[in-house]
This record gives structure tokens, C-alpha cells and sequence, in this order.
């Protein structure tokens, strides 16, 4: 799916005629207290400016100490607006010996979910952790309401929002507790009210039989959700028996009640192919992997275990294969498909046992890779194919894999000479039309001010612009919903045709705290015609930059900067206030604002672009408040 201080995302964009992206590394995850085997990187998960790494096979406590023995843990990290940085190792509160906690995490917002599925003799439990400022603490342990040694619940799980779905793919029983059948599986939902997490519901396949595996793997999104069934035998009418071939189930809530909506398989079904091995959900699309299948796109050209992966798309209540992809590269026993993530119209899919690199040569036994996927219209094309900057030998890159927004997450849990990492990657995003360039952007960029966003953008020059469009969308939804545009904003209005440096900004006070958002920027020239441009994602709440009771010149970030900053200001009462920018000789540099100003809170940037580097002071009067800060500008 998907926050600490006020959170500066920005993005520098080449300019091009043609839509181009590319992933690119932005940082290299590796614990603390690395130790050899701790699987640091076997799952991963990303929301904004958080991410989570499992280490299952780790031992130690939040402090070191206490060893136990594949206990297990999982490790936080925060992007502070220059750099990302461990925040939290968190564990359970009733950690026990292979418990394997850790084994799988998701994030979203304020809250994480760790799954420690041989918790109490395989019973399995889960564990939910909620973020007070720079703080993360377990909020509650839930398990099923009829939990039994070996259901192993807590194997998969999801979080979105205030729901939360749990996989239990070796439980036995039915919603009431009878007709017993052995590894048929279920799954659980569970709803937050206030700080209490409630079972809403057990969920269970339409067909269940003996060992479906229904619940190995699990996805939930806003009101969707699907089940993955890897052994399951039989097509979506019940028919065609074919042993594990595989199978989904997608369902919708309605208030309280979770009805199956829709039982798919791959439309090339044949046995043993583990279809739904793994599972997810983002709006409108699902992908689903089948790591054992032995086809290509086209149903041919068998190669043992190279695996697939399936998008499905929902029409109305009607879901529909869209598209069948596979590696390029594929080759024997590359399971490709063993995990999936798709956001959006991006796509990603893990091959841990691939031995190729990143362009398909250099063979090196189960180094790993993932593939990156984007989506034009209903056809989906590989972007790129990751793999592990330190590759070697048996590292596992792709073991762990997620997509949220502009970034990719990829585990590689025996990398780095067994420690285990993981690494997150970012894609850059330039659209064009039709070959002309009529505004050069040099950014784009969103501050998160807890319960709003400031965008802001600047323009080296401009051709026959019009003016501009933001639009916006939560991540992983695909219904673009319009923000502001020029028609009905002045202030989005181009500058026509000119050489010189433009600087717009807008707040978008429409959001919900804990969702992340991405947000795109068009212009429209006089031709009426809409060329995109940008495109950032960000996360709203936690803290911003605003002091609860307290009023007047507020904490500036980013600072350092280069070469832009935000200055929020806030206001008790109405007065006139000006607002400066001293140098270290004390000499007035430039003026923000100098006039009569209202009650609240305004946002004031400072682009220094033109001037020189090193030290400088935000000086404020207002009425007889008078404060000031320290700024630093770094080339």
C-alpha cells in the first residue's frame, strides 16, 4: 500500500520526447547486527517513506540480547528526506525458538503486520505494530479464533488500511468448525476499530477439498481480496481435475460480509503447475504466479519449472485473464513467479533460482533476479530485470519481492556472504507526447503536511503553455481523479512562451491520513493538447512540520537543501508579518513576504538556485512574535 517530520520527495527529470523509465538503486538495506543466516531480506515490504525487511532466521532481541534460536525479527527503515536509515528492530512481544517471526511483513501507513507462522507448535500467529512518531509498537497479536497446532496461520498475510488478511493454508475445518478435510486451508480477515484488531471473518474456498492449500498466499485491497490455493485440482465450473494445478479466489466485502466473487485459474492449466503460489491485488488487478509451470506465453515451448506469472483484470464484478508473461531468459528451474507484487501499471515478479544476470548472460547458480513490468494500454512489457549488485552464488535475489508507487523492493536474503540484504530501487519518470518538449520541468516535488500535500514544480522554460493539471490516484488504483487544473486555478496558468525559471506550487487538502498517493503533472499547450509529465507518490501523516499548541516560524525542511526548501509558517492571530532570508553578514537576501496575513498555516519555498552557498537565517516578524532559524544551503 504505501510521515516522521515533513517529508520532501523530489525527483529530477530528464527531458525526452518518448515516455522512459528506468529503476535504478537508491539504497542498500543491511541491519545493524547483521549476523550469517539471519535471512535478513527473505520478505520485504514498502509505503512510502517506510520499509520493512524480514529476518526469520534471526536470533537476538531488540537490544542483542536473549538469543533464541530462529526467533526471528523484522527491521524498519526511514527515508529522512536526504538519506534512508534502520529506525526499529522490532520482534515479538512473546518471542519463542523457530518461531520464524519475520517470515513475512507487509506496511502500510502507520501500521506493520510480521507473520511468525510456526509460532505455538505451528499454530502460527501475527503480530501488529502501529508508529507513534519515531516509535514502533506492538499493537496487538492476533490469531485465529480457532487456531490449532499445524494450521500454520500467518504463513501469508496482507495489510491495507484498517484490514488486515491472514493465510492458514494448512487448517482443516470449515467456518463452524466441522467437516474436517486435511490442509484445505482458509484465510481470516481482520478490522481495526480504534487500537483493537477484531476477526471479521474466516474465509474459505466455494470447492474446498483436501490439501488445496487454500490460504498459501494472501492479498487484500480495499474491498477485494484473493486467496491463493497452489494444490487445488480443478477449473473455475469445479471440472477437468488436473492435481495442483492451482487456483485463486477473489472476494468482495460488503459492510461486514466477505462473499467469494470469483474462483480463476490460468487459462493454460496443467497439472503441477502451483498457479497461486503467490498472489496480489491492486484495485482493478490481480497478478498471480505459477513458479512450476513449464510454458511460455503461448502455451508452448515446455522448460521444466521456469515458471509464469498471470494478470487478471476486473470488469464490472467479471474478472478476466489479461495477459500471461514469462522470462525472457527463462531456463530450467528458474521459478520464476514464486513471488509477485503489482501496483498500478507496474508489475513485479521474483525468480530466486535464476543463474542468469540482468541482460540474460554470465551464468551464476541461483544468484536470483526479478523482473520489472509496465503496463500501456492492456499490454504489459518487461521494463527491466534486476538482479543483485553484489551477485554471487546462491544469494537468492528475488526471494522477497514488492511494488508500491515509483518503488521496487527486492530481498536477497543470502547475499552479501550469507548476512542476507535487501535493496530498493526507484524509477525515474519522463512523459512525453508527440517529440516536443513545450515545457523543460526541472522537478517536481510533494511535502506531506500530515493532513494535506504541497506540490510544487519548477520550469526551466516553456513553449506555448497553456498551464497545467494534477491529478492524483491512492497507489495501486487506477482511477486518476483531478486535483486542480488551470481552467479553474490561475495560479496553474503557463507563462506562454519563455526562456526564463517559473516556480508553481498548489496544496491538496483532499486526503486521508496513512494513504499514499501518486500524483501526475500535465501541461497543455495552445493546441489543447495534454503531454504528462511528472509523476511522485507520497505518503500522508504522522508528524509534519507544525509544533501541536505552538504557533510561528516552524521547523524548515529539507535543511540542508539544494536548492529549494519549505518554510511553514503558523498563525494564532491575524497581524502583518514579514517573512526574510538574512546571509551571515547580516544583509537582507531576498523577502518572502511582506503584508497582512490571516489565521493558519502557509507554506512559503525559498529557491536559492542563484545564490551562493553556506549558512543563512529565516528571520520572522509577526505582530511581537519575532523568531528565526538557521538554514543551511549545500551546492
Amino acid at each position: 500500500m504505501k510521515k516522521h517530520m515533513v517529508i520532501a520527495l523530489t525527483f529530477l527529470l530528464g527531458l525526452s520526447g518518448l515516455f522512459a523509465q528506468n529503476w535504478n538503486t537508491s539504497v542498500k538495506f543491511s541491519p545493524s547486527d547483521k549476523t550469517i543466516g539471519d535471512t535478513f531480506g527473505s520478505d520485504v515490504s514498502v509505503s512510502g517513506n517506510y520499509a520493512i525487511v524480514g529476518a526469520s532466521g534471526e536470533d537476538e532481541d531488540a537490544n542483542g540480547s536473549n538469543t533464541l534460536s530462529n526467533a526471528g525479527s523484522a527491521y524498519i527503515f526511514f527515508f529522512n528526506g536526504s538519506e534512508w536509515v534502520e529506525q526499529q528492530k522490532i520482534v515479538a512481544s512473546d518471542r519463542e525458538a523457530n518461531d520464524n517471526f519475520g517470515f513475512k511483513v507487509d506496511i502500510s501507513g502507520d501500521y506493520a503486520i510480521v507473520g511468525a507462522y510456526r509460532e505455538n507448535a505451528d499454530a502460527g500467529a501475527a503480530y501488529i505494530f502501529v508508529r507513534n512518531d519515531t516509535t514502533w509498537s506492538e499493537q496487538q497479536k492476533i490469531v485465529a479464533s480457532d487456531r490449532a497446532a499445524g494450521d500454520r496461520f500467518a504463513y501469508s498475510l496482507d495489510i491495507d488500511g484498517d484490514y488486515a488478511i491472514v493465510g492458514a493454508y494448512q487448517e482443516d475445518d470449515n467456518v463452524v468448525g466441522g467437516d474436517t478435510k486435511s490442509n484445505a486451508g482458509s484465510a481470516y480477515i481482520f478490522y481495526r476499530s480504534g487500537v483493537t484488531w477484531t476477526q471479521q471473518q474466516k474465509i474459505l474456498a466455494g470447492d474446498r477439498a483436501i490439501d488445496d492449500n487454500f490460504g498459501f498466499s494472501v492479498s487484500i485491497s480495499g474491498d477485494y481480496s484473493i486467496v491463493g490455493a497452489n494444490r487445488e485440482d480443478e477449473d473455475a465450473s469445479g471440472s477437468n481435475t488436473l492435481s495442483n494445478s492451482g487456483s485463486a479466489y477473489i472476494f468482495i466485502r460488503s459492510g461486514v460480509t466477505w462473499t467469494q466473487q470469483q474462483k480463476i485459474v490460468a487459462g493454460d492449466r496443467a497439472g503441477n503447475e502451483n498457479f497461486a503460489y503467490s498472489v496480489a491485488i491492486s484495485g482493478p488487478d490481480v497478478i498471480v504466479g505459477a513458479y512450476n509451470d513449464n510454458k511460455d506465453e503461448n502455451g508452448l515451448n515446455p522448460v521444466s519449472s521456469a515458471g509464469s506469472a498471470f494478470i487478471f483484470v476486473r470488469s464490472g464484478a467479471i474478472w478476466t485473464q489479461q495477459q500471461k508473461i514469462v522470462a525472457f531468459d527463462r531456463a530450467s528451474y528458474d521459478n520464476y513467479g514464486i513471488v509477485v507484487s503489482i501496483s498500478g501499471d507496474y508489475s513485479v515478479v521474483g525468480s530466486f533460482y535464476s543463474s542468469l544476470d540482468a541482460n540474460g548472460e554470465n551464468y551464476m547458480e541461483m544468484a536470483g533476479a526479478a523482473y520489472v513490468y509496465s503496463r500501456s494500454g492492456s499490454n504489459w512489457t518487461l521494463d527491466e530485470k534486476l538482479a543483485d549488485p553484489d551477485r554471487a552464488e546462491y544469494n537468492y535475489y528475488g526471494m522477497g519481492a514488492f511494488i508500491s508507487g515509483n518503488k521496487v523492493m527486492v530481498g536477497s536474503p543470502y547475499g552479501l556472504s550469507n548476512y542476507g540484504t535487501a535493496f530498493l530501487l526507484e524509477r525515474s519518470v519522463v512523459e512525453g507526447g508527440d517529440g516536443a518538449t513545450p515545457v523543460e520541468l526541472v522537478d517536481f516535488t510533494a511535502l506531506n503536511l500530515k493532513n494535506a500535500v504541497s506540490l510544487s514544480w519548477t520550469t526551466e522554460s516553456e513553449v506555448n503553455n497553456l498551464g497545467f493539471v494534477i491529478e492524483k490516484r491512492k497507489t495501486g488504483r487506477n482511477d486518476w481523479t483531478s486535483v486542480s487544473s488551470y481552467v479553474t486555478n490561475a495560479n496553474l496558468l503557463g507563462q506562454g512562451t519563455t526562456s526564463e525559471t517559473h516556480y508553481y506550487e498548489l496544496t491538496d487538502n483532499s486526503v486521508e491520513s496513512g494513504s499514499e498517493y501518486e500524483y501526475r503533472l500535465g501541461d497543455v499547450d495552445y493546441n489543447n493538447d495534454l503531454t504528462w509529465k511528472g509523476l511522485l507518490s507520497v505518503t500522508v501523516g504522522g508528524e509534519d512540520v507544525s509544533i501541536p499548541g505552538s504557533f510561528g516560524l516552524k521547523k524548515i525542511y529539507p535543511n540542508p537543501f539544494n536548492p529549494r526548501t519549505a518554510i511553514v509558517v503558523q498563525l494564532e492571530n491575524s497581524c502583518h508579518m514579514e517573512l526574510s532570508i538574512f546571509n551571515t553578514n547580516g544583509e537582507k537576501a531576498v523577502t518572502l513576504f511582506n503584508g497582512e496575513k490571516g489565521v493558519g498555516q502557509t507554506i512559503y519555498h525559498w529557491n536559492a538556485a542563484n545564490m551562493p552557498s553556506g549558512l543563512y537565517f529565516v528571520r520572522m516578524e509577526a505582530g511581537d512574535l519575532i523568531q528565526s532559524q538557521k538554514i543551511v544551503y549545500m551546492k
